[in-house]
């Protein structure tokens, strides 16, 4: 398996910030992302997650899922749920994520960005 450096993407990472062929400052972030059945359960996580500041802002989006559960294929309309968080702040999320998820075995995933200064520094503010 080869390895793709993020030098070769034009990202580099210096302990939170970095400066980048005059791209400017940019700070890595994560991104943290579940899916759920209805649009209710998905606005109650992404109120948790910002109104409890744990992130700056969330995302509801509706999507099509194509799964297996329990030996049968599924065809269903969920929801992801998407919040913007900081480093400090991503464990404690998914902790509160997990505990008011209503899947039997939810799926939690890390993604990491890296957003503009002036969107870091608004993060910052907000929470």
């Amino acid at each position: 398996m080869s390895r793709i450096s993020t030098e070769a993407l034009g990202i580099r990472v210096l302990v939170g910030a970095s400066r980048w062929s005059g791209m400017g400052l940019f700070w890595r972030v994560w991104l943290l992302r579940t899916t759920v059945a209805t649009e209710a359960d998905a606005d109650r996580l992404a109120r948790i997650a910002v109104d409890e500041a744990y992130a700056s802002c969330a995302y509801i989006q509706r999507v099509r899922s194509l799964y297996w559960w329990q030996g049968v294929r599924h065809d269903e309309e969920e929801f992801v749920v998407e919040a913007r968080v900081r480093q400090q702040r991503v464990r404690n999320l998914e902790r509160r994520w997990r505990a008011n998820h209503p899947y039997e075995l939810p799926l939690f995933e890390r993604v990491p960005a890296f957003v503009n200064g002036d969107y870091a520094r608004w993060m910052r503010r907000g929470e």
